[in-house]
């Protein structure tokens, strides 16, 4: 009988394990989810700042392009954040550098040309205080989320995903 145990074609027994539940690859890092989270916080502000330059914008347009711009403009940023969520939470290395160099160059622009655009700001938040303390929030919501995804923990987790 111990002939029959000792077979030399049996293929070799391999243990196979799935990765246990709290294992930081098997989902999301919490802090690419908490990243995203602010993304999408910052996608309303954007929505209610839309509202906010609409309502009191001295141009004067029809009620149906005033709708076409908020319908347009809105469903642009929802397609833009869906993205950039999708990407970050399937651990996609590239879509962090991505946003982050997107990031870090909007700060340089805007220091870059303040001379420019100082007026121009000056000019578009002067009658709505509202819209600039959104577009404010909006900026520190992306700023933070560029950080979460860029601390050593997030980095490890993006590298493990790259390696899997």
């Amino acid at each position: 009988m111990s002939g029959l145990t000792d077979n030399p074609y049996k293929p070799p027994a391999a243990h196979v394990e799935d990765l246990p539940a709290n294992d930081s690859v098997a989902g999301s890092h919490p802090y690419v989810i908490r990243a995203c989270d602010l993304l999408w916080w910052s996608f309303g502000a954007s929505l209610l700042g839309l509202v906010l330059r609409e309502i009191f914008s001295s141009e004067v347009r029809s009620v149906a392009v005033r709708v076409t711009i908020a319908v347009v403009g809105g469903a642009l940023s929802f397609l833009y954040v869906l993205w950039i969520t999708s990407k970050l939470k399937a651990g996609r290395a590239w879509m962090r550098w991505l946003f982050t160099l997107f990031e870090i160059g909007s700060f340089v622009v805007v220091a870059s040309f303040w001379g420019y655009y100082k007026p121009l700001l000056a000019s578009l938040y002067a009658g709505n205080p509202g819209y600039a303390v959104v577009t404010a929030v909006q900026w520190v919501l992306h700023l933070a989320a560029a950080v979460l995804i860029n601390t050593p923990d997030a980095r490890g987790w993006f590298a493990a995903m790259k390696r899997r």
